[in-house]
C-alpha cells in the first residue's frame, strides 16, 4: 500500500529524472555506439579512446561523454547519476547508485535510503518496494519496475506517456535481470555534485 507520503517521493523522483534526462535533448546529444541493434563505428571507436586514456570515475565519464558527443550506457549514466546526486530533494529521502546488469548493461537506481540493495554481490528487482526508480539514459527512459501500471496511472506516475519498441524490450530484459554496484565508478562526493548543479541546468560545456 502506498502512502501519501510515498507518493509525493516518487513524483519527486519522476520529475529529477526527466530533468536529468533533458541534459541529451536540450544541452548536448550524445550518440551511443550500439543502440537499437545497429553499431557505430565511429563512437565505438571514440569511446573505446576516451576509455584507455584514464580510469573510469563519474565526472571522468561525464566529461568525456559530453566533450566528444560518444558515450555508452556506462557513461550517460554518469551523467544522469551527477543531476541526481546534485539534488537535495532526491538525496534527502533517497539512495542513489549506478548499477551494472547481469545482461551487460548500466542503468540509476534511485531507491529508499534503507533498501536492500548489496554492495557487493547480486541483486533483484523484485526485492524492492515499489518506489524503487530505474533510470535507464541509454533509451532515454525512467519507470518504476515493481509498481503496477493500474497505480502508475492513477497516480499519475507514468513517466514516458508513449513507449518506443525498443524501450518496452529493454525494460522487460532489465526488470529480469539481476545486478549489481558498479564497482568501476566510485561513489560522486558531495562537494563535487553541485558542479553540475540540479537537473543539468547549471552544465558549461
Amino acid at each position: 500500500m502506498l502512502t501519501a507520503s510515498d507518493v509525493n517521493n516518487m513524483k519527486q523522483r519522476k520529475i529529477a529524472a526527466l530533468n536529468a534526462l533533458k541534459f541529451f535533448t536540450d544541452i548536448k546529444d550524445i550518440k551511443s555506439s550500439n543502440t537499437q541493434g545497429f553499431n557505430y563505428p565511429i563512437e565505438n571507436d571514440i569511446i573505446g579512446a576516451y576509455r584507455k586514456q584514464r580510469p573510469r570515475s563519474i565526472m571522468g565519464s561525464f566529461a568525456d561523454a559530453a566533450k566528444t558527443g560518444a558515450g555508452n550506457c556506462a557513461e550517460l549514466s554518469a551523467i544522469v547519476y551527477a543531476s541526481l546526486f546534485g539534488n537535495p530533494r532526491i538525496i534527502d529521502n533517497s539512495m542513489v547508485a549506478i548499477c551494472h546488469l547481469e545482461v551487460d548493461h548500466t542503468i540509476v537506481l534511485v531507491t529508499d535510503k534503507y533498501a536492500p540493495l548489496s554492495i557487493i554481490g547480486w541483486n533483484n528487482f523484485n526485492k524492492f518496494s515499489q518506489t524503487t526508480m530505474v533510470v535507464d539514459p541509454w533509451t532515454r527512459d525512467c519507470y518504476f519496475p515493481n509498481l503496477d501500471p493500474i497505480l502508475a496511472y492513477a497516480y499519475s506516475l507514468d513517466t514516458i506517456p508513449l513507449l518506443t519498441p525498443w524501450q518496452i524490450q529493454i525494460r522487460k530484459w532489465c526488470k529480469t535481470s539481476k545486478f549489481r554496484f558498479y564497482h568501476k565508478t566510485p561513489i560522486l562526493p558531495p562537494k563535487e555534485s553541485g558542479i553540475y548543479g540540479q537537473g543539468c541546468n547549471m552544465v558549461v560545456l
